[in-house]
């Protein structure tokens, strides 16, 4: 590969994603806020609830699609030990499964009479306290939406493409391919991937630090 050719494809191929972000056709907004939570996890979510009801504005600033990560991701067999000791929003967080399950249209799979409700170390469900320590993801990412909806904490995109839409995988993609047409490479072999692969082979090479890596690349193991 041509190495003058492939710097000025890797300069201008960045350069337009960041353009293409900075000239999307909305304005571009100043956010500012009292507090700034970095994180998608469920200890962001409730850092900003908590941060909202003692009177603070709050921006989360999450690098996953999703918040909850483990929670809203498949984490939903709660280890919860003594019931009686889990109090505040952690407790307010179980109270809204048990409320969602109320909805006979959340049982998908089979009929609440028919589940035999086992937990680890408790029931599942206590009616009688209105908890439920069992749950699907897609229950855990709709109550944090709705939770921070609730308290005033709303969501949105911080990179746009030109048309003011969130920048897509796809999107980036295309861009990559048409800057390699452009420069004489070979776009089959250009795309995101291949500069995450190039940045982690580099890395390892300079550095040998393969949990720091990892740090860096998002991996949570």
């Amino acid at each position: 590969m041509n190495i003058f050719r492939f710097s000025k494809f890797l300069t201008a191929s960045v350069l337009s994603l960041l353009v293409n972000s900075a000239i999307a056709d909305n304005p571009q907004k100043v956010y500012e806020a009292d507090i700034i939570v970095y994180g998608g996890t469920s200890a962001a979510a409730t850092a900003a609830i908590q941060a909202k009801l003692e009177g603070k504005s709050v921006i989360v600033v999450s690098p996953d699609m999703q918040l909850g990560a483990m929670t809203s991701s498949g984490l939903g067999f709660t280890d919860s030990g003594k019931a009686s000791t889990i109090g505040g929003l952690s407790r307010e967080f179980y109270h809204r499964v048990w409320k969602a399950y109320q909805d006979p249209n959340a049982w998908n799979w089979q009929p609440r009479e028919q589940w035999k409700g086992s937990g680890q170390g408790t029931k599942a469900i206590n009616d009688k306290t209105k908890i439920m320590w069992v749950f699907e993801p897609k229950v855990a990412e709709k109550i944090y939406n709705c939770w921070l909806a609730e308290k005033g904490v709303t969501s949105g995109y911080l990179f746009l493409n030109r048309f003011g839409d969130r920048i897509t995988v796809r999107g980036i993609s295309q861009q990559l391919k048409n800057y390699a047409h452009k420069y004489g490479l070979n776009p089959k072999v250009v795309y995101p991937h291949s500069f995450r692969h190039r940045f982690a082979k580099n890395f390892l090479e300079k550095y040998n630090d393969i949990s720091l890596l990892a740090d860096l690349m998002g991996h949570e193991s």
